[in-house]
């Protein structure tokens, strides 16, 4: 069942996110450093209080929602809708007194107004996407996911033809954001009434899901402190080069992680509701599997790959830099979605979300040290290597906090012959890294893929081989039977 769901999701969120993937190649061509800077500042407000104010209400609306089925669900919409809207009243009065407080900063006052319709636009958005995934409808969440993509993108370039800047990209996710969302709302909120709304399910939302805006606050500080400091240490220039060469890999590794987690996570919840702890483990460990085969792939490619990765994908003025942060920022994504989507798992099964508080508070405060310590010295590869030691100190915390909670699977096996079929792809793809340019890249691309794959074959990664001549015998056995039926 994983396997299946995974392959809708590729095509649910794997094309959005091609898309999106071509509009940082699009953007590096349009915009300066220091435009796409001003983008990427207001897009860590943006992420700030989307994570802080309103994630916690996503994470706990998910974990509810199994529980509440059939004329049940409309108290949990309900109340969900209602929790929605107070957060939405809050998250305006602070940003408006966060405008005049950091107005001075640089950014222009247009795009802190649309930063504010952005939050509640996206996060609208998102709740709702959770809620098609946990329904396990992932050809609708493909069709409103590719909807968003490919009208922010088409606005967002149009008006940055037309000289709105930055702003112009906001205006395109924003308005990108809002048309499939009108859609999504009449579908799934039908129903919802103020009479509906439970107090006691209020309560149990908050006790659930507050401890959990802590762990998203802190986790910011690792995600988005690193461009704050950038921007007073560097500049708003060096910002726009962080973090574009940061967003290429969240949108080329990141995603392809969350759509496992997409697939994923919902069986894990059923199983552990429906059937136990241990049912639930054996769906972790393919998870598991799957998520470790896909980063090491992926992350080796992008470390390998890097120079002519940023060559040909990416605006003159940032190849350069790219070229050297791609390789300290792969790992650091890897790691990243590692624990939010296999380690952070038991928190979340057991209802023990507060848990997850130290390991990522330890991980921010670092985090803030070494970009104090290193971004003087090294500039923005001090800022890299910065959220790369976080977040190895933040995974190696969270699973070991994890473990205690579910002894979750950490197959060995199979992280061996990963990591062997990860030095075969190595050691082809060694002699093409010299090679540059767009047809170069497309044959180190399969090069590395296929060697990857034909080992991952040869070794049965996550039954791989087994898989494949089920498959085959299964063919052959439905073509015999209908021969033989022809010929009676």
């Amino acid at each position: 069942m994983v396997g299946r769901h995974i392959f809708f999701y590729f095509f649910a969120m794997g094309i959005p996110s091609i898309i999106n993937f071509g509009a940082i190649i699009i953007y590096t061509r349009m915009l300066i450093p220091e435009e796409y800077g001003k983008y990427a500042l207001i897009l860590v407000f943006v992420r700030l209080f989307g994570n802080i104010l309103f994630q916690w209400l996503r994470m706990s609306l998910y974990r509810y929602f199994p529980s509440y089925q059939g004329p049940d669900r409309k108290y949990l919409m309900s109340t969900a809708f209602f929790l929605f809207v107070t957060m939405s009243a809050v998250t305006t009065s602070l940003y408006v007194i966060g405008i005049f407080l950091l107005f001075p900063a640089g950014l222009h006052l247009s795009i802190w107004i649309l930063g504010l319709f952005l939050i509640l636009s996206q996060e609208w958005f998102e709740i709702n996407l959770g809620i098609l995934r946990h329904k396990l409808l992932p050809k609708t969440f493909g069709v409103l996911s590719f909807s968003r993509a490919v009208l922010s993108l088409s606005i967002g370039s149009l008006l940055v033809l037309n000289g709105f800047g930055p702003q112009g990209i906001i205006i395109g996710v924003l308005v990108g954001t809002a048309i499939p969302s009108l859609f999504i709302t009449f579908r799934e909120w039908r129903g919802i009434h103020l009479t509906y709304v439970r107090w006691d399910l209020i309560k149990s939302l908050l006790v659930y899901g507050l401890p959990l805006s802590g762990t998203f606050a802190l986790g910011f500080i690792i995600y988005g402190t690193d461009r704050l400091f950038i921007q007073f240490y560097l500049g708003e220039s060096n910002v726009g080069l962080y973090a574009v060469s940061y967003d290429l890999v969240n949108q080329g590794l990141f995603v392809l992680l969350n759509i496992i987690n997409a697939a994923s996570y919902p069986i894990i919840l059923r199983e552990y509701e429906s059937k136990g702890e241990e049912e639930a483990k054996k769906q972790m460990e393919k998870t598991f599997i799957s998520l470790f085969f896909i980063s090491i792939g992926s992350t080796l490619g992008i470390i390998l790959l890097s120079t002519n990765i940023s060559y040909v994908l990416l605006g003159k003025e940032y190849r350069e830099t790219a070229a050297l942060l791609l390789p300290i920022i792969a790992p650091a994504v890897l790691l990243n979605a590692l624990k939010q989507y296999y380690t952070d798992i038991p928190f979340k099964l057991k209802k023990k979300s507060y848990k997850q508080l130290l390991p990522v508070f330890i991980g921010g405060i670092s985090n803030i040290l070494l970009n104090i310590w290193w971004i003087p010295i090294w500039g923005v590869y001090g800022a890299a290597f910065a959220s790369l030691a976080a977040y190895i100190i933040t995974f190696i915390i969270s699973a070991s906090y994890a473990y205690r909670l579910i002894k979750i699977p950490f197959p060995i096996r199979e992280i061996g012959k990963t990591s062997i079929a990860g030095i075969f792809m190595w050691a082809f793809l060694f002699p093409l890294l010299h090679l540059k340019g767009f047809l170069p890249l497309v044959l180190q691309i399969f090069t590395g893929a296929g060697i990857y794959l034909i080992a991952s074959i040869v070794f049965n990664i996550g039954g791989m081989r087994s898989a494949i001549r089920d498959r085959i015998l299964k063919f052959q056995k439905k073509e015999n039977l209908s021969h033989l039926s022809k010929s009676l």
